[in-house]
């Protein structure tokens, strides 16, 4: 790597580019730029926090870790009923014939109707 290269890593790095894109726009390894990345302490200054998908307020500074996606846990319960409450289908219940709401491909209402239905065989038909 020369000091052409170098110097592009550091002005890419500093402006938000992610490093496998460094390594494809200048043509080295992913590993070669990760490493000189990491022993000079190249770390990405521009970084946006974003906002919370929720209320749209402004997250806090990224401090590392897993990303915030959400400013509160309030907005993010309220973001996962909003969202459950729309995959939920009408299902019914093969054993006892009562409709339920499920997220997934459930087929029955309850676990004592499955184990009904499959050791017992009693089903309404």
């Amino acid at each position: 790597m020369n000091e052409q290269e170098r110097e592009a890593i550091v002005l890419r790095r500093e402006h938000g580019e992610s490093i496998s894109n460094i390594a494809k726009a200048l043509g080295l390894n992913y590993n070669t730029v990760k490493s000189f990345c990491r022993r000079q302490n190249i770390s990405v200054q521009n970084e946006d926090a974003g906002v919370c998908e929720n209320c749209g307020k402004a997250l806090p500074p990224y401090q590392g870790g897993r990303r915030r996606r959400f400013c509160s846990d309030k907005c993010r319960y309220s973001f996962w009923s909003k969202r459950e409450k729309s995959y939920q289908k009408e299902h019914i219940c093969p054993t006892c014939g009562v409709t339920f709401k499920a997220r997934s491909k459930r087929k029955y209402c309850s676990h004592g109707c499955y184990i009904n239905d499959r050791f017992r065989g009693t089903r309404n038909e």
